[in-house]
């Protein structure tokens, strides 16, 4: 009797660490799927890397996270847009912020670059 209660037990526990482990991979799907279609959250998300990069002020911060929602990219207007948007935000920058800033377009450019480079290697 202790056998079966003992191995009914361990079936439970079995199943319910099964299951819980699967809705939290679910979970963080769903957010990292969340993340990369709500406009918002990444304008956030975006404005939150360049507080800390650029030590921008609270001010800065909801001017930036302000102009990073109100874009709206398509394949034909990529380049465009982000032009347009760098602009916006060098305005609201001080001059040692918009250096930083180019420094850290020059090197997102550069890492692309090398990423296009490599995938065209393959």
């Amino acid at each position: 009797m202790k056998k079966l209660l003992f191995a009914a037990g361990l079936l439970c526990f079995g199943l319910s660490t099964t299951t819980t482990f699967a809705q939290d991979v679910k979970q963080d799907g769903n957010q990292k799927t969340a993340s990369r279609l709500d406009p918002k959250r990444v304008a956030a998300m975006r404005a939150n890397r360049l507080e800390k990069e650029l030590s921008l002020t609270a001010d800065q911060k909801t001017k930036v996270e302000s102009i990073l929602s109100s874009v709206v990219m398509t394949p034909d207007n990529r380049e465009a847009v982000e032009k347009e948007t760098e602009q916006k935000i060098k305005a609201v920058l001080t001059p040692d912020q918009v250096k930083k800033y180019d420094d850290m377009i020059a090197k997102r450019q550069e890492m692309k670059k090398q990423q296009l480079d490599a995938a065209q290697a393959k």
